[in-house]
């Protein structure tokens, strides 16, 4: 009878310990599954966790990267988000091009973002083409449309006119500097879109442009954070979590990605 007492206060002692041991959070590795959120079609994923590694299983390793410095993420974790343009300096990402993994439209692309002035141009990515020898693949810009704007062009690689690229440009959505945004770009066409930003669905965007298919241009390479190497459109600010996919993401799975909590 005290052995059977024993064993069942033994057994209770050691499921309290497991259950107050999971609860403990503490910083996932990149492969950790809580970081994953939707994977179906996901064929890059930058979890900027210390380091900058493709999490897609897609090889997308990024070629190179010039001055990047990582920082606290939006849950204040060190060395979890990229730090661009840290002390003046002109950060990049060199990124392979998603030519073979990505066929055209539809795309979808997450990420968090904040900058220290939304002011000015700042080139969040550019999936390849950087060259400016012709407009192909997407870009996404803060402020190159109106301060407090962040906007998504996509181009068809037939030269540098309005009818080589189609923008989607959103209203004053980062009204404020220094503070972390989630941004979603769910995009089938020009006019047939979803933005989201904070978990807010926005389908009131200007447009522009006629190109009316997304083409990427191998082995032209991406960039973030500068666009052709001139400080002149040098992203400043951090930028965490970034995501592509080949497809478009669901309100639930917009959520699923906003609300992640480590």
């Amino acid at each position: 009878m005290k052995t059977t007492h024993f064993l069942t206060l033994l057994l209770s002692f050691l499921l309290l310990f497991t259950s107050c041991k999971k609860d403990k959070k503490e910083t996932p590795p990149a492969n950790d599954p809580e970081l994953l959120g939707p994977e179906a079609g996901k064929v890059l994923h930058y979890s900027f966790n210390s380091i900058a590694k493709d999490g897609s299983g897609n090889n997308m390793d990024p070629n190179s990267t010039n001055n990047l410095s990582f920082t606290t993420d939006r849950f204040g974790r060190a060395n979890q988000a990229a730090l661009f343009g840290n002390g003046g300096s002109t950060t990049n990402i060199i990124t392979p091009s998603l030519s073979g993994k990505i066929s055209g439209l539809p795309v979808a692309v997450s990420f968090w973002v904040k900058t220290d002035d939304f002011t000015r141009s700042q080139l969040i990515a550019k999936s390849d083409g950087f060259e400016r020898s012709t407009y192909s693949g997407y870009t996404i810009y803060l402020g190159a449309w109106g301060n407090k704007k962040i906007s998504f062009s996509f181009a068809n690689n037939t030269g540098i006119g309005s009818n080589a690229y189609s923008i989607i440009i959103s209203p004053e959505l980062i009204t404020a500097n220094n503070t972390w945004y989630h941004v979603v770009f769910n995009v089938r066409s020009a006019t047939d879109y979803d933005l989201y930003v904070n978990n807010v669905k926005y389908t009131n965007c200007t447009t522009g442009g006629t190109a009316t298919t997304m083409v990427f241009n191998p082995p032209s390479v991406g960039i973030m954070g500068v666009y052709d190497g001139t400080a002149n459109t040098n992203f400043t600010g951090a930028l965490d979590d970034y995501r592509v996919y080949n497809r478009t993401l669901s309100e639930q799975e917009v959520s699923t990605l906003f609300n992640f909590r480590p």
